[in-house]
């Protein structure tokens, strides 16, 4: 209980430092791709099966098919192959779950 008190807030800077350190930007560009290939399908899936009938905002749909283009093509310039195959399975399934509620 002595030791939790004694900790200041340059102790706390240190350890979150450290445990960043850990962590490369590869992991984190990952990371960021899996969320923003996600970022719909609890929506999609809740209109698909019929659980809700509000449809999210077009201009929140655009700007997420334009990071996802954006992406596919940052792949394909800098020659990242498993980057391109990913990118491009995400994009045409966000585009394909965004068909099916348009089209449903």
């Amino acid at each position: 209980m002595d030791k939790l008190k004694a900790l200041n807030l340059k102790d706390y800077v240190t350890l979150i430092n450290g445990y960043f350190q850990g962590l490369s930007t590869n992991t984190l560009n990952w990371v960021s791709i899996i969320v923003g290939h996600c970022v719909f399908l609890p929506t999609s899936l809740a209109l698909l099966t019929g659980l809700s009938d509000i449809t999210p905002n077009l201009d929140i749909v655009i700007l997420v098919q334009a990071m996802l283009m954006t992406m596919f093509i940052r792949s394909i310039v800098t020659r990242d192959s498993i980057g391109t195959v990913l990118h491009g399975l995400g994009w045409f399934g966000q585009s394909l779950l965004l068909a099916m509620v348009i089209f449903k």
